[in-house]
């Protein structure tokens, strides 16, 4: 997000704290101020330090604790990917036999969309619409907030969790 709260789509290219490389379809000048959300690290602010290839590279301003904290998550990271699994998900996720639903978001607009997987907590989906991350959104009956962006789709945190027992077959 910029000063003038533009948000754009970006891609992490390349960590190496406190200089952060993004890939985005944004045009930024350096010197700027930025915010910026990444799915697994969370709110990131800093100055534009230099535009790259494909997108800008930014200096995060942080405290001595959370660069700790975002090194440990980022090595945590790196474990998981080698080891194949992905870890986004605290629970163990089913595919449902009914793949098909709808999300219907808050000023009442409903899109079909395919359930990829579901779990206690939440769901991944496949949309055509792509709202933005933090968005509140109704899966079906289930109210939840989306916390990603996939490739064909969402990843829904549930704001209730459901219970085992109701997980649809």
């Amino acid at each position: 997000m910029t000063p003038d709260r533009m948000e754009y789509p970006c891609t992490l290219e390349q960590v190496d704290l406190p200089e952060i490389h993004l890939s985005t379809v944004g045009a930024f000048e350096p010197d700027g101020r930025i915010v910026v959300y990444l799915e697994e690290l969370g709110r990131l602010e800093g100055d534009i330090t230099g535009k790259t290839e494909n997108g800008f590279a930014f200096s995060v301003d942080m405290t001595k604790p959370r660069l700790v904290k975002i090194n440990e998550k980022l090595g945590s990271l790196q474990t998981r990917e080698k080891d194949g699994d992905d870890g986004l998900r605290r629970h163990n996720r089913i595919e449902p036999s009914r793949q098909t639903s709808h999300l219907t978001l808050s000023d009442g607009r409903t899109y079909p969309c395919e359930v990829v997987d579901i779990s206690i907590s939440g769901a991944a989906i496949n949309v055509e619409v792509i709202p933005s991350v933090g968005t509140y959104v109704m899966l079906g009956k289930m109210r939840g907030r989306i916390t990603r962006i996939l490739e064909n789709g969402i990843a829904i945190e549930f704001v209730k969790m459901l219970e085992a027992t109701k997980l649809p077959a």
